[in-house]
């Protein structure tokens, strides 16, 4: 009796041993840290073991934990770079079924933009002619085949995720007028296009059949010749005009606009001194 009482208190001491050793083990992986206590600072530590006569179940479940503790295996480092760039009121060439992807065309992806998708951009206008009538005006932009390509060309050291044309250019511009105007009627008036005010051209020369001729801005003042030079402002710029000359008939005349002096037609438009205003 003696004996059987002794191996019984040795086995129930081996068990509490036991027992603390596997506890105290638990205690110290806290799995509310996970994955810590196995990965920490991007370093594994610990050991995955199958035992010899384990089922498939189990060499499963060891590579699930080995993927897990492979995916935690990462170190958070901040690098320095470049502000991203973000455009604001944009819109993404995509449809509910289609989306951009590489070698993608834009234009099988969405053939045109209009009010719908860029309602600041391409927003419904109106025109008023000199007979006091009003006409609407819609902006839309036709998509070109421009197709999303990935190689190193002229303007990269690199390859890289580009947008190519088979041009130079990537939309049109189409301007519609639900109701047909005749832009002869509607000389000196304002047409907006793209948020921006353009005044029609009143020399009938610049308004044809397949020709409207449109100024980012204008003023309306007569100049004498040989009068001093004036200081007038044209689109927010000053300018010093001053007219040299008038040729007999009063055909053309002589005119200096900032400093460049220039012969100019009766009844003729120059680019040049706009590019400089």
């Amino acid at each position: 009796m003696n004996k059987t009482v002794k191996r019984i208190i040795a086995l129930g001491t081996g068990a509490a041993m036991l027992g603390a050793t596997v506890l105290g083990a638990m205690a110290a992986a806290d799995l509310s840290a996970y994955p810590k206590p196995f990965v920490d600072n991007g370093k594994f530590n610990g050991l995955i073991v199958v035992g010899a006569n384990a089922i498939g179940t189990d060499t499963l479940g060891a590579a699930d934990i080995l993927a897990s503790l492979q995916a935690a295996n990462t170190v958070t480092e901040t690098i320095s770079g470049t502000t991203e760039t973000v455009v604001e009121g944009g819109v993404k060439i995509e449809t509910s079924s289609t989306k951009l992807t590489y070698g993608s065309t834009l234009s099988t992806v969405k053939s045109i933009l209009t009010s719908a998708d860029l309602p600041v951009l391409l927003a419904k206008s109106t025109i008023t002619d000199n007979d006091g009538k009003t006409y609407d005006v819609l902006t839309q932009l036709d998509v070109l085949n421009s197709v999303v390509s990935y190689a190193k060309t002229s303007d990269f050291t690199e390859p890289t995720l580009y947008l190519g044309t088979t041009g130079t250019e990537h939309y049109d511009v189409e301007i519609q007028f639900p109701t047909a105007i005749d832009f002869s009627d509607a000389k000196g008036e304002t047409l907006k296009i793209f948020g921006k005010d353009y005044v029609i051209s009143d020399k009938s020369g610049e308004i044809t059949n397949t020709t409207l001729t449109l100024y980012k801005a204008a003023l309306d003042q007569t100049f004498t010749a040989g009068a001093a030079a004036t200081t007038v402002t044209v689109g927010g710029t000053d300018v010093i005009i001053e007219v040299i000359g008038v040729s007999t008939g009063s055909t053309g005349a002589t005119i200096k606009i900032n400093g460049e002096t220039k012969s100019v037609a009766a009844g003729s438009s120059y680019r040049q001194f706009m590019s400089r205003t």
